[in-house]
């Protein structure tokens, strides 16, 4: 119960997330900025508790097989799943991605369907059924009432890449589960990884282009990003504490559905003019919603 509770919040922390995070890549025209951004919160984040508690002392003993692993999920999960991921977002909204970026849990599930040798279910094609329909339904919808239409080439390539970055989220996570193996604490796993980002997009910084981009974000998009990174921080302390009480057959899929519904609500009150908001959009995200369920939790 305490799991599935944590989850429903993560996935509600991870909707208020991206409702600030399209606030800000809109204002700021770009995705990049963020990146930066987020990796050093959340190396601060995670950072502080695994030197207070002397934690950061265990990764001595732990092989380099692990922590490679864990550094490669870090850097597929923060900067290009992110990267990707919120491009997209720019480009088609919030409404159209987060349903697409819920996706990763299938991306996930066929990894251990082709590579680690799962059973196919009757439940699982029908589940692998919906999210597809949903997908296509959500991508390719018209515009209704956004502030600015979105011509049929931009809405591809928006879908594409958010696509692209739920397939960086949906690889991520088998990264993990080998690293997690000697580092038994997520904590200091997810420290890992954001470090192993943080130093990659800090090296990218040497590029003049790179750096201006952080040097030309504006107020107006700084303030709804820093509230976006602390929002998908608490996001992911919640989601790693619900795994130590849950499944991750229930977890993942409840925190990424919640997301995508929270979603609506949240964008109508903070983003109304950005967004599309109709039925098609509406059924799509439902129907990829209610495959997640059936795809975890009738098999």
């Amino acid at each position: 119960m305490i799991g599935s509770v944590l989850a429903l919040l993560a996935g509600f922390s991870f909707s208020v997330s991206n409702v600030f995070i399209r606030k800000g890549v809109h204002r700021s025209g770009e995705a990049f900025s963020l990146i930066p951004l987020f990796a050093l919160m959340g190396t601060v984040f995670f950072g502080l508790p695994v030197l207070i508690s002397g934690e950061i002392e265990r990764l001595a003993s732990v092989s380099w097989v692990a922590l490679t692993m864990l550094a490669v999920a870090g850097i597929i999960h923060f900067i290009l799943g992110r990267l990707l991921g919120f491009s997209g977002m720019n480009i088609i909204g919030a409404n159209r991605a987060v349903p697409i970026m819920t996706g990763s849990i299938l991306f996930s599930a066929l990894m251990g369907i082709f590579w680690l040798g799962e059973p196919v279910t009757i439940f699982k094609v029908l589940a692998i059924a919906l999210i597809i329909c949903g997908v296509l339904l959500i991508s390719s919808t018209g515009n209704s009432g956004v502030e600015k239409p979105v011509s049929r080439g931009l809405l591809v390539k928006g879908f594409l890449l958010t696509l692209l970055g739920a397939l960086c989220w949906g690889i991520s996570p088998a990264l993990i589960k080998v690293g997690l193996r000697e580092v038994s604490s997520p904590v200091l796993a997810t420290f890992v990884s954001y470090a192993a980002a943080f130093v990659v997009i800090g090296l990218s910084l040497f590029h003049p282009a790179n750096a201006q981009k952080v040097r030309r974000l504006s107020r107006a998009a700084l303030i709804p990003l820093i509230f976006g990174a602390l929002a998908v921080t608490t996001a992911q302390i919640l989601r790693y504490t619900a795994l130590s009480y849950g499944g991750v057959s229930v977890v993942e899929p409840l925190s990424g559905s919640m997301n995508s519904l929270f979603i609506f609500p949240l964008s109508f009150f903070m983003n109304r003019k950005l967004e599309a908001f109709n039925l098609r959009i509406m059924v799509g995200a439902i129907a990829i919603v209610v495959g997640i369920f059936l795809m975890f939790w009738l098999v």
